[in-house]
């Protein structure tokens, strides 16, 4: 319904949307408070085989990129993302959160060393959220549940969603 809305407000100031991803927005929601004024972040949702990259800062989404990155080649993929950033956007990510089930066995520290931007696991993310999770997911990981937990907050939310193009 409020996707609906949003739709409905662009039709009459006669824009079309390119693409709008609510995951992203959850997402978004769920690092903001780790967001400094000015800084740009990446979030990387890690996956077995493939993880989905977003770019944000304190305004909201600024780019979801639909072509996944091969996990297998995880660091030359966020590289890509960061050169992306850079040139398109004139910022590079401050902070690369890694959020998803893969992101459980990686080294952040070594991964921050191999793109050369400070990594924040998911666990850390969730610490400092102000909602402790005491939950239980049986086989899933809090980190494979968060973008599930994302969703559900901004169900909750009573401000509207943020949708930057």
């Amino acid at each position: 319904k409020m996707f609906s809305q949003y739709l409905d407000l662009f039709g009459k100031l006669m824009l079309k949307p390119q693409l709008a991803v609510p995951e992203s927005q959850a997402v978004w929601s769920l690092v903001l408070p780790q967001l400094g004024e000015g800084e740009t972040a990446l979030f990387l949702d890690i996956g077995a085989e493939t993880a989905d990259a977003v770019l944000l800062d304190r305004a909201g989404v600024l780019r979801t990129f639909t072509e996944p990155i091969e996990t297998a080649r995880l660091s030359l993929g966020v590289k890509e993302v960061i050169a992306f950033s850079q040139e398109k956007l004139g910022k590079k990510p401050v902070k690369v959160f890694l959020g998803g089930g893969g992101s459980v066995s990686l080294d952040a520290k070594k991964f921050s060393e191999e793109v050369g931007v400070s990594a924040v696991s998911g666990e850390e993310l969730l610490k400092a959220y102000p909602i402790k999770i005491t939950a239980s997911f049986g086989q899933t990981s809090k980190l494979g549940f968060m973008t599930l937990f994302g969703l559900a907050l901004l169900t909750r939310q009573k401000s509207p969603l943020n949708f930057v193009s």
